[in-house]
């Protein structure tokens, strides 16, 4: 999970690497090893191997079940986060707001035949990027194809006319066509190329990118990668059937009971009045945190045995409130939703957004917020399975057309587990570029 060969059974996990996403992973890993219910939560709690592994003495055996795959169908009901952007979708084809684009500067000699054939192996691969999306019998539901047509589009530019390319590229997808992924690749000079592409988000998530720029960059370098045992498809029936268990209940109850008082709307002062139907226009400020207030800010995480997640939300909660004047505060935040180790590599849409509702005390000392943020959010992250829009239904919240439901501020901490430079080769080199509609930059 960390890289690393030697660990110290008295190493604290969030010391040396760890944070919300592995800790996920962890729990799953040593469910499944050892027959036992570990969850993220006891990761938080005991954080080195000594202290879990008196917690898993003290645990009932629980057998560990596996996802199984799907029995082969023409047609399959969509998840719930699937059926969510649909009917979102239908309801504007034209939106872009869900269209995921990615750019890479590639420097050195491009193969431009082995560069096709890896992107065509990796639509054979996955079975999300061969899906498109139907109403059958007034159901939403998935099709997965054996073949799609797939083609690269090529332009020769220098880096001037790149922005006017990057925003003809970033258009609409009909979600009744498979493959929802298209690529681009714009020649800069011999030893110097663009690469595009553009997913939309029903068939991918941000670990489902990190999933396709890994397996693309090893098949591009000639590796062969082991077949997967399980395809989207098979979460989804999972998904569907845990539904049905006594675990999904209680966390059900649990969120059931933190919203079980007045939902608050959070008042943030605007420069224009709030608009009839929110529209997603808006733009980006980006600014980078100096090395001394950085590493302040891991330094207070280890210390109060939290994460850097939790310190960042908590000032960014106190920032809400003293811009609001408002003490209760809910702010979404993604999660990866990959709570079961069989789900590491597929790819698809298993992000789930969970709500972090937080009292902001005046009174209370900031040490004491953050022992309530760590509280909150560990139990928060153990019932993070429960599917957002289910506790919007169950809460029989409606949805204001100039508000998004439950919390109009989200917090999200990015901490990639891969680094694409442990496959740069000599010859070849691949630098992230942020995409939007307008000029890419370099990241």
């Amino acid at each position: 999970m960390l890289g690393r060969e030697q660990i110290g059974i008295g190493e604290n996990f969030f010391e040396i690497g760890g944070h919300s996403l592995r800790a996920s992973a962890m729990a799953s890993a040593v469910s499944k090893e050892l027959n036992v219910d570990v969850r993220i939560g006891d990761i938080f709690r005991t954080s080195t191997i000594k202290a879990l592994s008196n917690l898993i003495q003290n645990k009932e055996i629980s057998s560990y079940k596996l996802i199984t795959p799907a029995d082969e169908r023409e047609y399959y009901p969509q998840s719930s986060a699937q059926k969510l952007l649909f009917i979102q979708n239908q309801m504007n084809p034209q939106d872009k707001t869900y269209n995921m684009p990615k750019g890479y500067f590639i420097n050195g000699e491009l193969d431009r035949n082995r560069f096709e054939l890896a992107f065509k192996s990796l639509i054979s691969r996955h079975e999300s990027l061969r899906t498109s999306f139907h109403w059958m019998t007034g159901e939403p539901v998935q099709r997965i194809h054996q073949d799609v047509e797939f083609e690269i589009d090529y332009w020769q530019a220098d880096l001037d006319g790149v922005g006017s390319i990057v925003s003809e590229f970033v258009r609409p997808f009909s979600l009744d066509q498979a493959p929802l992924l298209r690529v681009g690749l714009i020649r800069l000079s011999e030893q110097r190329h663009m690469m595009l592409y553009d997913l939309h988000h029903i068939i991918a998530d941000g670990l489902s990118m990190e999933i396709l720029e890994r397996e693309f960059i090893e098949i591009y370098h000639g590796k062969v990668l082991e077949p997967l045992r399980l395809q989207y498809k098979d979460f989804s029936e999972w998904q569907r059937n845990v539904f049905l268990n006594e675990q999904v209940a209680k966390q059900e109850r649990f969120w059931l009971n933190r919203f079980s008082s007045e939902i608050p709307k959070l008042a943030l002062p605007t420069d224009y009045p709030r608009p009839s139907y929110k529209s997603y226009e808006g733009d980006q400020v980006g600014f980078i945190l100096d090395e001394k207030t950085t590493m302040s800010l891991k330094q207070l995480s280890l210390e109060t045995e939290t994460t850097l997640y939790m310190v960042l939300l908590s000032a960014f909660t106190i920032l809400l409130s003293k811009i609001s004047g408002q003490e209760d505060i809910v702010v979404g935040t993604p999660v990866a939703g990959r709570t079961h180790v069989d789900l590491a590599n597929i790819m698809g849409i298993m992000i789930n957004n969970i709500c972090m509702r937080n009292l902001v005390d005046k009174d209370k000392i900031f040490m004491e917020f953050l022992k309530e943020i760590r509280q909150n959010t560990i139990e928060a992250y153990d019932n993070q399975t429960f599917p957002f829009e289910m506790l919007v239904e169950k809460l029989g919240v409606t949805a204001e057309p100039s508000r998004s439901v439950l919390f109009d501020a989200m917090f999200g901490l990015n901490s990639n587990l891969y680094s694409n430079s442990e496959h740069d080769t000599s010859n070849i080199e691949f630098i992230p570029s942020a995409v939007g509609n307008g000029t890419p930059s370099i990241i």
